[in-house]
């Protein structure tokens, strides 16, 4: 779509192993809303990405087959409102 071409995308990786987890896809920046992103990571043991910070709304999808890193499902995503930490829970895609 023509409006998101120019849209800041972050790409969530493993901090133990590196691969690509999920695109995070930057809607607006509104300063009110800031989220809190983390992935687990299915290609390790007890694998995660880092905390990334999300200022506004954003978008979230897989890593595609097209993609230089392996597939990816979005599984499930958990939101813990304590921290306020949303959690993506990621399997691979055995396409």
């Amino acid at each position: 779509m023509k409006e998101f071409e120019d849209a800041e995308i972050t790409k969530i990786k493993c901090a133990s192993c590196g691969k690509r987890l999920i695109n995070i896809l930057h809607l607006n920046k509104d300063q009110n809303l800031v989220n809190r992103v983390q992935a687990t990571c299915p290609f390790c043991i007890n694998g995660n990405s880092i905390v990334h910070e999300i200022v506004g709304l954003f978008a979230s999808g897989p890593v595609g087959a097209d993609e230089s890193s392996s597939p990816t499902l979005i599984d499930d995503i958990h939101f813990d409102p304590d921290t306020k930490n949303s959690q993506f829970i990621i399997k691979k895609d055995k396409k």
